[in-house]
C-alpha cells in the first residue's frame, strides 16, 4: 500500500492478525510494525520507552528512521510535541498528534521542525503513549509522515489509533512471554546449579524432566524406570510411593511426614529424599516438561556433604552460626550425640541450640526439620 492511502477493512485486520502472531514469533514484530506505519500513511515507526536516556533508547526503528531516532534520543526527546503532551496530562493507552501539541502556524518556526523534523524529511507526527506493561514500565509508539504529506488525515489518525491499541496488546503480551522465559530459564539453571537431585514429575506419576545430578545419582538408591520414578530397594516401594501420593493431592489433603530415607548399596549413607508439591503453573507460558510437572522431588545424597552448607541458608532464617550448623547436621538426620561429637559440644548445649532452633523456626520435631533442610537443599550455598 503507498503511503498516504487509506487503509481498507482488510488490510486492517491482516496487519492486526500480524501483530498477534509476532507474540510467538517475534521476528515478525519489525514487518508488522512498518505494516502499522505503512497503513496509517506514515514512512515508518519507532518505538521506545517513554522515559528515555542514553541506556533506554528507541528499542525499534523502521529503517528510513534509525538516524532520526539516535537524534532523537540524543537531543530532541524532551522538546518533541509527545513530551510536550506527557508533561500536560500523561499520554497513557491514547493517540495524539503534534497538532495537539503545537498550534499549526507555530510549527514552522520551532526549532524542533526547523532543525530536527526537516531535515530527516519528517512533518507531522502521531504518537500512542502505553499504559504500564508489566515491569518494563511505558513505551511510546511515534509514527511521522514525509514532509510532502502534510497533515494526518482524521482516516489516517483512526487507522492508526485502531492498529496502536492491538499493536500495545501484543506488546504486552510479548514482555510477559519474554518474562516468563528468563523466569523458567533462571528457574531450570538453578535447578541445575544445585547440590542435590531434582527430578520433576506429572499427575501420573510420569518423569518430565532431571538435574544432571539426578541422573547421575539414577540406579542408586531410586531408579527411574520407563520414566516412572521408584525406589531401588522393593521393599521401600510403597513408602516412596506414598511420599509422591501425598505431595500429589489437592491443596489441604494429608501430606506426607517427612522425607523418606532410600536404602543404598556398598555402606553408603540413605539418600535423603522429599517431593514437594508443583502448583499454579502458567500452562500457557511454559514448557512442556515444567508446565505439566506436579511434584518436585529432592534428593539428597548426604554422603557428598550437601548438608553442612545449608548451614549459610539457615542463617538467613535468623538462626545464629553456631545454631546454623547445627541445624544443618540434624537436618542430614544426625542424631544429638554425632553433633555434638562433629562440633566439639557437650549434649546438654547442643539441647539447648535444638530449643532455640524449633522456637525460631517454628518446629516442634527433627522431622519437621529434616523437611526443611531437603527444601533448602534445592538452592546452591555460598561456601563456608
Amino acid at each position: 500500500m503507498l503511503h498516504g492511502m487509506p487503509a481498507g477493512l482488510d488490510s486492517i485486520n491482516s496487519a492486526i492478525g500480524l501483530l498477534y502472531d509476532a507474540v510467538l514469533a517475534p521476528d515478525l514484530w519489525p514487518r508488522a510494525l512498518d505494516h502499522v506505519a505503512a497503513l496509517s500513511g506514515a514512512m515508518g515507526m519507532m518505538v521506545g520507552p517513554v522515559l528515555q536516556n542514553e541506556s533506554a533508547p528507541f528499542v525499534y526503528a523502521s529503517q528510513p528512521l534509525e538516524e532520526a531516532c539516535i537524534s532523537f534520543s540524543r537531543d530532541w526527546y524532551a522538546s518533541s510535541p509527545f513530551m510536550v503532551c506527557e508533561r500536560r496530562s500523561p499520554v497513557i493507552g491514547r493517540c495524539i498528534w503534534d497538532g495537539d501539541a503545537y498550534a499549526l502556524e507555530d510549527m514552522r518556526r520551532l526549532q524542533f521542525y526547523q532543525e530536527y523534523a526537516k531535515p530527516f524529511d519528517m512533518a507531522h507526527c502521531m504518537m500512542r503513549g502505553t499504559g504500564q506493561i508489566a515491569t518494563s514500565g511505558r513505551y511510546v509508539m511515534m509514527a511521522p509522515s514525509h514532509q510532502a504529506q502534510g497533515v494526518p488525515s482524521p482516516r489516517q489518525r483512526q487507522v492508526f489509533e485502531t492498529l496502536t491499541a492491538h499493536a500495545e496488546k501484543a506488546l504486552a503480551m510479548t514482555l510477559h512471554l519474554n518474562a516468563a522465559g528468563e523466569a523458567l530459564e533462571g528457574a531450570w539453571s538453578l535447578m541445575d546449579r544445585s547440590d542435590c537431585g531434582i527430578v520433576l514429575a506429572n499427575m501420573s506419576g510420569t518423569v518430565t524432566a532431571a538435574n544432571d545430578v539426578a541422573r547421575r545419582m539414577d540406579g542408586d538408591g531410586f531408579r527411574i524406570v520407563d520414566r516412572k520414578l521408584m525406589a531401588s530397594m522393593p521393599g521401600q516401594r510403597a513408602e516412596f510411593d506414598r511420599l509422591l501420593g501425598a505431595a500429589l493431592m489437592p491443596p489441604g489433603g494429608q501430606g506426607a511426614d517427612g522425607p523418606v530415607a532410600l536404602k543404598r548399596q556398598n555402606g553408603k549413607r540413605p539418600l535423603l529424599v522429599n517431593a514437594v508439591p508443583v502448583r499454579n503453573r502458567p500452562r500457557d507460558l511454559f514448557p512442556a516438561c515444567l508446565a505439566s510437572a506436579s511434584v518436585m522431588v529432592i534428593i539428597i545424597d548426604l554422603d557428598k556433604g550437601v548438608a553442612p552448607k545449608a548451614s549459610s541458608l539457615f542463617r538467613l532464617l535468623g538462626l545464629t552460626a553456631k545454631e546454623a550448623r547445627v541445624a544443618a547436621l540434624l537436618g542430614a538426620c544426625e542424631s544429638s550425640e554425632t553433633v555434638a561429637r562433629e562440633l566439639s559440644l557437650s549434649i546438654g548445649t547442643v539441647r539447648n541450640h535444638i530449643k532455640r532452633i524449633f522456637s525460631k523456626l517454628n518446629i516442634s520435631r527433627q522431622s519437621e526439620l529434616v523437611a526443611l533442610a531437603s527444601k533448602l537443599a534445592v538452592l546452591p550455598h555460598a561456601e563456608e
